[in-house]
């Protein structure tokens, strides 16, 4: 079900928590506040779910929107996902030519999901 997640971040020299709320159609409710690193490396360690889902963020500006796309590696390491914030749902945005398949209300795709079935490309069976 689409409830609340509460999400501990790594990224190089800074750490964040982050909330989510629970979707209303597209759309999530997000808070994220910076937290320490000594103490984000605790929380993974402690209490966040195995196995923890690696990934490198990258920043790509297209037309008037900015794009976060995601390179997943462990178990997930051949998936990619791009995600756009939008101001609205309604909000007409132009689409990248890179662009793939729209996910976004599959829940395989999530997080939490990626954690405990992996999309990655098995050299043993995909085709």
């Amino acid at each position: 079900g689409h409830g609340v997640t509460v999400r501990i971040r790594r990224a190089g020299p800074q750490a964040y928590v982050t909330i989510k709320g629970k979707a209303v159609g597209p759309a999530r409710p997000e808070y994220e506040y910076q937290i320490p690193v000594a103490e984000a490396e605790e929380l993974l360690q402690t209490m966040c779910r195995r196995p923890l889902i690696e990934k490198t963020r990258h920043e790509i500006q297209h037309a008037e929107h900015l794009w976060h796309v995601d390179e997943f590696g462990g178990r997930n390491t051949g998936l990619v996902l791009a995600e756009v914030e939008l101001s609205n749902p309604e909000e007409e945005f132009e689409r990248p030519p890179w662009l793939g398949v729209e996910v976004t209300l599959d829940e395989r795709y999530r997080n939490s999901a990626l954690a405990e079935v992996p999309m990655g490309r098995d050299p043993a069976t995909s085709r």
